[in-house]
């Protein structure tokens, strides 16, 4: 019904690993609440996308140039989209792994096209039935308040008191973007929903 590329309110990361060849992330991608934007995905929506075994990307921050590395499980469940990831050891790897490790990034989003859905008008609420999904993102802006961090793991040097500092990040421009971002969003929640509380 839509050719329009969307993307889903952020979901909490469960967990960060260490790999022989990389790391692992894992976590729900989407779930089945109403979120902030007044999107339900349906249970089922990614099945044709998932059935037909598609290339799901997965990237920083919604980032076709900054590829993260690839999705080694996605399935749907009672919650929602679960995926497990793995983050190649590149640059851009290695900065994102830390970010995750330390908290200063936290969550999922996807990018999909709709491709069946109802708008409740009365409701205000778009109720997606079947997405085309193309991209799973790492991003900083975590919306959803129903999924939480449950762990992170990952390879430490025995002796944290003279490890050398983490590499310096690169990632800055586009964390200070996300945080403009998050101030935006603030701003339009004590506007448009003063009772929503995370």
């Amino acid at each position: 019904m839509s050719g329009t590329l969307t993307y889903g309110v952020p979901q909490r990361i469960a967990e960060v690993k260490a790999a022989d060849d990389g790391w692992e992330v894992a976590g729900y991608a989407s779930t089945w609440d109403r979120d902030l934007g007044n999107d339900v995905v349906h249970p089922g929506a990614f099945k044709a996308t998932l059935d037909a075994g598609g290339r799901v990307r997965f990237l920083f921050a919604h980032d076709a140039s900054q590829v993260l590395g690839r999705p080694l499980e996605l399935r749907e469940d009672e919650r929602g989209l679960f995926g497990r990831f793995r983050i190649s050891k590149t640059r851009l790897g290695q900065d994102v792994h830390t970010l995750l490790t330390d908290g200063s990034l936290d969550s999922f989003s996807i990018g999909f096209i709709p491709r069946d859905f109802d708008h409740d008008e009365k409701a205000n609420v778009r109720h997606l039935k079947a997405v085309e999904l193309l991209e799973v993102s790492v991003v900083s802006l975590p919306m959803q308040p129903r999924a939480t961090v449950t762990s992170v793991k990952g390879t430490l040097p025995e002796d944290t008191e003279h490890a050398p500092p983490p590499p310096e990040p690169r990632l800055a421009g586009s964390l200070v973007e996300a945080q403009k971002v998050r101030l935006r969003l603030k701003a339009l929640r004590r506007i448009y929903a003063p009772e929503w509380k995370p």
